[in-house]
């Protein structure tokens, strides 16, 4: 497998065994895809941990990873990008307009990222 940049402290697999996830030295917990023993991809790259993860372990049915490095806090990283996304934007604030899309992502469709701005 490809893809960390540092020490690997721990492997998990999910419950349903196609993911395998590392907690490692770089910061990030790695998750691959493993359902093609011939062919693993990288499925998620999970930061925001700030050092180390010691360790990387998904949660009850998979759902969630938690993450833990030495400054003992716990990450929880939700793994479902459609509820990502709703929680994201039940939050959001002021949307972005077309003049924000266009600047930040020159000659792109206009597509909202939370539904219509109306």
């Amino acid at each position: 497998m490809t893809g960390r940049a540092d020490a690997v402290y721990t492997l998990h697999f999910s419950p349903g065994g196609d993911r395998l996830t590392a907690g490692v030295g770089d910061g990030a917990a790695w998750i691959w895809d493993v359902t093609r023993p011939d062919s693993h991809t990288t499925h998620a790259v999970l930061t925001a941990c700030g050092s180390r993860v010691y360790d990387a372990t998904f949660a009850h049915d998979g759902g969630v990873l938690v993450g833990g490095g030495p400054d003992r806090s716990v990450r929880l990283w939700q793994l479902d990008p459609e509820t990502v996304a709703a929680a994201l934007c039940s939050t959001v604030g002021t949307p972005v307009t077309e003049d924000e899309w266009e600047r930040h992502l020159p000659g792109a469709p206009f597509r909202p990222p939370c539904g219509d701005t109306a």
